[in-house]
C-alpha cells in the first residue's frame, strides 16, 4: 500500500469481501497518511489457492508525494505557530484543537455514505472541515507529535432528531481516556470565543449524544502515551480513584460528607476549597435533621441527591484538569459550572428544609392547640375551690387561705407560680401553728387577713383566667411580675410576724422565770451554797 504496489497477496482464500473492506477501513483509520487510496478495491483468487487485493489510489504516485509534502509543509507551520517546545502535551493537544477550529472553516456534510478522498485534503491544503476529515487530521497531527489518538466511528443526534455519521477521537487527556470532537466544537465556535463542550468528555459525557458502532479498547502502554507527572500515588489521585470507585447513584448523605471532608488539603487551597467546605456544612445540617426525622428524608433530600453524581463528576473532572495543568480557560469554565451547580444544590437544600420546618411547626402549632384546649377542658372539670376568694377578709380563719393555697397548689399553674404558692402555704402553716400556740395572747395579723393574702391570691386566678382568654405575653408576663411581688411581700411579712412571736414568747418566758426565782425566794427556799451563816 505504502509503495502502491498494484496488489497485495493476503494469503488464504477463505477471507471474503466484507472481511477485507473492515481490514483497509481499520488500517486507513489507523494510519491517516495513507489517504490515497480509495475505499473500493477488486479480489482475484489465483489457482494456486492464494487471494490477491487490487487496490484503487486516488493519485499518482508522483502527486501522491507532492501532496505529502505539502501536509508536511503544512505541519511544519502549525507545530511553529503553536510552539509546541516543553508543553506538556495535554497542552499540545489543546492548541492543536483551537488552530483547527480557527484555521479552517467548517464544511456541512451529512449522511457521508463512507469516508471521502478529499478529507483530510481539505482540512490540510484547503482549510475546509468535514466531520471525518476533521478527525483524520486530528490524529495525523498528534501522531507527527508522538502522541497516541486513535479514530471513533460512530452517528450523532441533530437537534430535529435524525441521526447522522460522524468520526471523532479519542485520546489519553488527564490522566484517563476522553474523547474529542473537533466538529462539533467548532460548529458552536465562533471568532470572539472557542466552544469546549466536547472537549475531553468522559464516556458518560459523549454517549449522551453520540453512539459508537464498534467496542474500544483500551490504549496499549506505549512511550508515545501522554506524559504525567512523575510523582508518587498521591492523595489527590487517591481521592479522584474514590469518586471513579464510587457507586455514585447509590450515595448517601453521609458517605457524601465523608468524600467531601476527606478532600486532600492541595485539593482545598483555592476558591473551590471553600464553596466546598460550605456545601459540606449544609450537608451536615441536612444530615442531622434527618437522623433525628428518618421518616422525613424523602423530603429533605428531593432534588438533591440525584444530582450528586453529577457534582462529583465535575469535581473530579476539574481536578484532573489542574492536576495535569490543562488551559486556564478550561479550567476556569468547569470552576463556574461546579459553583453554578453547588449554589443550585445548597439553595434547593435550604428550601427543602425550610418546607420542612414549616410543616412541623404547624404540626406544634395544631399539637400546642390541642395541649391548650386540653388544658381549658380540664379545667372546666377542676373541683371547685372549697372556699369562696371573693369573701375572704379580716373575718376569715387563716384555715381559709390554706384551703385556697392547697387547692391552688394542684390546679396545673406554671412551676414557678407554684413553688411560690408551696413556700407560702409552708410559712402560713407556721404562722397558724404559731397562733394556735399563743391563742391566749392577742396577735394584731388583720392586715394579712385583709389585704395580702386575699390580694396575692386573686392575682393568681386572674393570671389563670388570662392564659385561657390567650393574653398577650407582655401582659401575662407583667401580672406574673406582680404576683411574685406579692407572695415574697406576704412571705417576708409572715416571716416578720413569726420573728415578732417568737420574741414575745421569749420574753414572755424570761419574765416567767424571774417571777418563778422571786416567789421560791420568798419562801426561804434557797441553795444552802448562798445561805449566810451568822
Amino acid at each position: 500500500m505504502l509503495r502502491y504496489e498494484e496488489y497485495i497477496i493476503c494469503g488464504e482464500n477463505y477471507y471474503t469481501e466484507e472481511d477485507f473492506n473492515e481490514i483497509l477501513n481499520a488500517v486507513k483509520m489507523d494510519n491517516p497518511n495513507v489517504f490515497y487510496v480509495q475505499n473500493n478495491f477488486s479480489i482475484e483468487k489465483t489457482s494456486w489457492g492464494l487471494i490477491k487485493l487490487h487496490l484503487n489510489y486516488f493519485f499518482s504516485k508522483v502527486d501522491k508525494e507532492n501532496l505529502s509534502l505539502e501536509i508536511e509543509k503544512y505541519l511544519n507551520s502549525m507545530f511553529l505557530n503553536i510552539d509546541t517546545e516543553e508543553k506538556e502535551q495535554e497542552q499540545i493537544v489543546k492548541d492543536v484543537h483551537d488552530f483547527l477550529i480557527t484555521g479552517t472553516q467548517v464544511k456541512i456534510k451529512e449522511d457521508i455514505p463512507e469516508l471521502e478522498k478529499c478529507a483530510v485534503i481539505e482540512t490540510f491544503l484547503e482549510n475546509k472541515m468535514t466531520t471525518q476529515g476533521i478527525a483524520y487530521a486530528y490524529k495525523y497531527i498528534l501522531n507527527s507529535a508522538d502522541i497516541k489518538c486513535s479514530i471513533v466511528c460512530g452517528s450523532v443526534l441533530n437537534a430535529d432528531g435524525r441521526s447522522c455519521i460522524r468520526a471523532w477521537n479519542r485520546i489519553k487527556l488527564y490522566g484517563e481516556e476522553r474523547y474529542i470532537d473537533i466538529y462539533e466544537d467548532a460548529v458552536k465556535s465562533n471568532d470572539q470565543k472557542i466552544c469546549y463542550d466536547y472537549f475531553g468528555l468522559t464516556d458518560e459525557m459523549i454517549l449522551k449524544d453520540h453512539s459508537i458502532n464498534v467496542p474500544l479498547e483500551s490504549f496499549e502502554d506505549s512511550s508515545n502515551d501522554i506524559k504525567t507527572k512523575k510523582d508518587d500515588f498521591s492523595p489527590v489521585q487517591e481521592f479522584l480513584g474514590v469518586i471513579n470507585s464510587a457507586e455514585l447513584e447509590s450515595l448517601s448523605v453521609d458517605k457524601v460528607v465523608k468524600i467531601l471532608e476527606n478532600m486532600p488539603p492541595d485539593m482545598m487551597s483555592d476558591d473551590t476549597g471553600i464553596i466546598i467546605e460550605k456545601f459540606v456544612q449544609k450537608l451536615k445540617n441536612l444530615n442531622d435533621i434527618e437522623k433525628q426525622y428518618l421518616d422525613e428524608k424523602e423530603v429533605l433530600e428531593k432534588d438533591i441527591m440525584v444530582h450528586i453524581p453529577y457534582l462529583l463528576r465535575i469535581l473530579g473532572e476539574y481536578y484532573r484538569y489542574k492536576k495535569y495543568s490543562a488551559a486556564t480557560d478550561l479550567t476556569l469554565m468547569l470552576y463556574e459550572k461546579l459553583s453554578v451547580v453547588i449554589d443550585t444544590l445548597m439553595k434547593t437544600m435550604q428550601y427543602n428544609m425550610n418546607v420542612f420546618w414549616n410543616h412541623h411547626a404547624d404540626e406544634m402549632i395544631n399539637d400546642m392547640s390541642q395541649i391548650q384546649q386540653d388544658l381549658i377542658n380540664e379545667k372546666k372539670n377542676r373541683t371547685p375551690c372549697p372556699v369562696d376568694v371573693e369573701s375572704l377578709n379580716e373575718d376569715s380563719d387563716i384555715n381559709d387561705f390554706i384551703l385556697v393555697l392547697e387547692h391552688l397548689k394542684i390546679y396545673g399553674l406554671s412551676q414557678n407560680i407554684n413553688e411560690q404558692i408551696i413556700r407560702t402555704l409552708e410559712e402560713l402553716k407556721r404562722l397558724q401553728q404559731a397562733i394556735t400556740k399563743n391563742s391566749y395572747t392577742i396577735l394584731p395579723i388583720d392586715n394579712f387577713k385583709n389585704y395580702y393574702l386575699p390580694e396575692a391570691i386573686k392575682l393568681i386566678f386572674l393570671y389563670d383566667e388570662y392564659e385561657d382568654e390567650g393574653i398577650s405575653e407582655q401582659r401575662l408576663n407583667d401580672l406574673y411580675e406582680n404576683i411574685q411581688i406579692s407572695l415574697t411581700a406576704v412571705n417576708n411579712a409572715i416571716n416578720s410576724k413569726l420573728d415578732e412571736i417568737q420574741l414575745f414568747e421569749t420574753m414572755e418566758t424570761e419574765a416567767r422565770a424571774k417571777a418563778l426565782a422571786d416567789i421560791i425566794g420568798q419562801d426561804g427556799f434557797v441553795d444552802s451554797a448562798y445561805k449566810i451563816n451568822i
